[in-house]
């Protein structure tokens, strides 16, 4: 069962489906600097999904219908998701699935359709002092989705993002990641938590002048250790990896 971290106990690794495109428009905030401004919170909002309510079956099969709800939860701040630091994610755990949202500003459920929640969402606005609080070489349990990938032609309009298909290739990537953000993934036999990697579901859906968006992201768990606490911090906040529009870089944190 899984904790409200997203932890779940290790388990044989799903297989990826046999022609999920690799191929994404590579646009994204991914590429941007940490920007250190002021944050006086961080808040992740829990929403156990009603999978029978027709609205929250159509936001699971179209990742910029899903995009779309999560964003009006924020319709009374009026600033992108990039200035709220808005990110999201599905946690399964059988029946109960659960939608994660963080974010700097508290989010407004009061306007999700009723019943569209199985059971009263839950907000917690403790985040951010605690991840400031992180001293160096301090040891962490991770979950994160992200998409693994490499952009392709990057110097041309028509650049693309290429998923990256391999376990070797997205342990690696992360492994870059993490030392971006602050941090190392322990991958010894030390780690509290081994690290793992599985495959999520196909995300699909159509992107506003863009056409299809396909791809497959990818559940990252295990153990780092904090090298840079404020760094890691904002990295954080800011999310890991491209498609963060669409449930993908967020990260939490178990041990804080």
């Amino acid at each position: 069962m899984a904790n409200e971290h997203g932890i779940v106990p290790r388990r044989k690794k799903l297989p990826r489906p046999e022609e999920a495109p690799k191929l994404v428009i590579a646009p994204d905030d991914d590429a941007l600097p940490v920007v250190f401004e002021p944050i006086t919170q961080v808040v992740h909002t829990l929403i156990t999904l009603n999978l029978a309510h027709p609205e929250v079956q159509r936001d699971l099969l179209d990742c910029q219908s899903m995009h779309r709800r999560v964003m009006h939860l924020f319709h009374h701040v009026n600033a992108e998701r990039t200035i709220n630091k808005i990110l999201y994610r599905i946690d399964r755990n059988g029946a109960v699935w659960t939608l994660m949202i963080q974010s700097i500003h508290q989010a407004d459920v009061t306007v999700l359709p009723a019943e569209y929640a199985a059971a009263d969402s839950k907000q917690i606005a403790t985040i951010w002092p605690k991840l400031q609080a992180i001293p160096k070489k301090k040891q962490l349990l991770f979950v994160l989705v992200a998409f693994p990938a490499k952009k392709v032609d990057i110097n041309t309009k028509n650049s693309v993002r290429v998923g990256l298909d391999s376990d070797e290739l997205q342990q690696q990537w992360l492994i870059d990641k993490m030392r971006d953000a602050g941090c190392h993934v322990v991958l010894d036999d030390s780690a509290p938590l081994s690290f793992d990697l599985q495959a999520e579901p196909l995300v699909v859906g159509n992107r506003s002048g863009s056409g299809v968006i396909r791809f497959v992201p990818t559940r990252f768990t295990g153990t780092l250790v904090v090298d840079d606490p404020a760094l890691f911090g904002y990295v954080v906040v800011n999310g890991i990896g491209p498609e963060k529009a669409y449930g993908c870089g967020l990260m939490t944190l178990h041990g804080l």
